[in-house]
């Protein structure tokens, strides 16, 4: 890799075998349990908007923060709305 030193290889060398470990221990975890029920699903996604609707100020203050000024009426439309 062109303009990174040795140390960022191994750096992204051990990250990336840490994320295949992850990946790997998920699909494990779903090929023991299976496919979830409906009723389970449904649970995660109403799960997954109410993480996303008691959170949308500190996910809107985040991402203006790395966008650097990012309006929140923009995060709100693209990032929160969608996933809901």
């Amino acid at each position: 890799m062109m303009g990174h030193t040795d140390d960022e290889g191994l750096i992204q060398a051990a990250t990336i075998a840490d994320l295949q470990q992850v990946f790997d221990r998920q699909r494990a975890a779903f090929l023991a349990d299976g496919t979830p029920t409906a009723a389970v699903r449904i649970d995660r996604i109403d799960r997954a908007i109410s993480v996303l609707v008691e959170h949308k100020q500190a996910i809107c203050e985040a991402i203006s923060e790395d966008f650097g000024c990012r309006a929140h009426e923009q995060t709100m439309l693209l990032d929160v709305f969608v996933g809901i």
